[in-house]
């Protein structure tokens, strides 16, 4: 059972010992002579609070604690979700060098371990220690000890899994189960000056286009411009105005909002404000009479994640949620940060910005034989919905090269 209530730092979650079987620090030999790893696992984040300093700066915000005691406090007891601690040293030093924040829980009837995230997390991915190198035989003989001393589990299930941390490949996506996901990450990396950014990153179709899109904004509702909130009680101001405006938006197509959910409400709110200083970032984009627009970002390692906007429905046909965007890059430029990450999703919207993609990778590793018919059944999905998928793209190329040659065959005969 998690006892999770006012949860901090120092606090311990307790784990049911028949959820931990060989759990504690396993020193996983081998009579290879390349065996230089040794693993830990843990469920109480008091345990790993050490290593997990260490290597946070080199892995995704979605991976700090800023982000992710707070999932554990507030999210892990809706889902029934326990923590999962993975960590790799080197045996020799004893230094870390992968760290996997996990969680274990029931879905479908299926026990699962996999990253915490429950729609929340963007990228899941373990933080790797910088300079840390293994080709694909070292990868997989290392995924097999990891395995051996995991608890009493179904599968383990990754999504979400960039292809490159900091620039450097993630030893993970070689292992050869994970495969690339049609969704896709989008990153601009930031230039040292607005008006490199304007010359180097955007088109110039698109510049003109942000522009266009200013003035007109400009000419109807007034003056507009960013504000970064900092005093709490701007803060709360900008939080409440963004999710009256998410709700509207959604309501108004008739979807749900994830912040209608209570649970959720709470998580965002949270790391939101009251790990104020931190990751969160809100900032409005004012004109003289309310928001315009609001935006919650993300801000680690030199990059700032955009995770939340939205914007006055009333105002809707005059972009500001675009304006609103295209001000953050300026601000997040004249505050030395490297790049502007849009996250997932492939919203035409965001090639604007003059963004890059990035490779995702997912995959399900059975460890029993429940989870090995799981996988299965999944893998069998897929690969329907693939070749449904060729297929109707097949027959729509069909059906358009039908229709052109009849409308080419009506030209030469002249229309009736």
């Amino acid at each position: 059972m998690i006892r999770s209530q006012n949860f901090r730092l120092s606090d311990t979650i307790y784990w049911p010992p028949s959820r931990m079987r060989r759990a504690g620090t396993v020193d996983v030999r081998s009579a290879a002579p390349d065996d230089r790893f040794v693993v830990d696992v843990q469920a109480e984040p008091s345990m790993v609070l050490p290593q997990w300093r260490e290597l946070e700066a080199a892995g995704t915000v979605f991976q700090t604690r800023a982000w992710l005691l707070p999932w554990y406090r507030v999210i892990a007891p809706r889902i029934k979700a326990s923590p999962l601690f993975v960590t790799v040293y080197d045996r020799k030093t004893g230094r870390p060098l992968l760290f996997f924040p996990l969680c274990l829980r029931r879905r479908l009837g299926i026990a699962v371990i996999e990253f915490p995230d429950s729609g929340v997390s963007d990228y899941n991915v373990p933080i790797v220690a910088p300079g840390l190198s293994l080709d694909t035989a070292e990868m997989q003989r290392l995924w097999r000890r990891i395995c051996r001393v995991l608890p009493p589990a179904d599968v383990v299930l990754i999504t979400k899994m960039p292809e490159l941390l900091s620039g450097s490949p993630v030893p993970l996506v070689q292992l050869d189960w994970l495969q690339r996901m049609e969704l896709r990450s989008w990153t601009v990396k930031l230039p040292d000056t607005r008006e490199d950014y304007d010359k180097t990153t955007i088109k110039n179709k698109d510049r003109k286009e942000l522009r266009r899109k200013r003035r007109h904004l400009t000419d109807i509702a007034g003056d507009a411009s960013l504000s970064v909130a900092s005093a709490d009680a701007d803060r709360q101001e900008v939080f409440q105005a963004l999710t009256r405006q998410r709700l509207a938006r959604f309501k108004n197509r008739r979807r749900r909002d994830i912040l209608a959910d209570p649970v959720f409400f709470r998580f965002y709110e949270t790391v939101a404000l009251e790990d104020r200083g931190r990751i969160g970032v809100l900032s409005a984009l004012k004109t003289p009479d309310r928001f315009a627009a609001t935006l919650f970002g993300l801000v680690h390692n030199g990059t700032y994640l955009l995770l939340i906007h939205s914007f006055e429905l009333p105002l809707e046909r005059l972009s500001p949620g675009i304006v609103a965007i295209d001000e953050m890059i300026t601000s997040a430029i004249g505050s030395g940060l490297s790049y502007f990450d849009f996250t997932i999703g492939n919203e035409t919207y965001k090639r604007q910005f003059g963004v890059q993609p990035g490779f995702l990778y997912e995959g399900i590793y059975p460890l029993s034989v429940k989870g090995r018919l799981f996988a299965g059944t999944k893998a069998a999905a897929r690969r329907v919905k693939a070749c449904a998928g060729r297929n109707l793209a097949i027959w729509q190329a069909g059906s358009k090269a039908a229709l052109n040659r009849i409308f080419e065959e009506r030209g030469r005969q002249g229309s009736p």
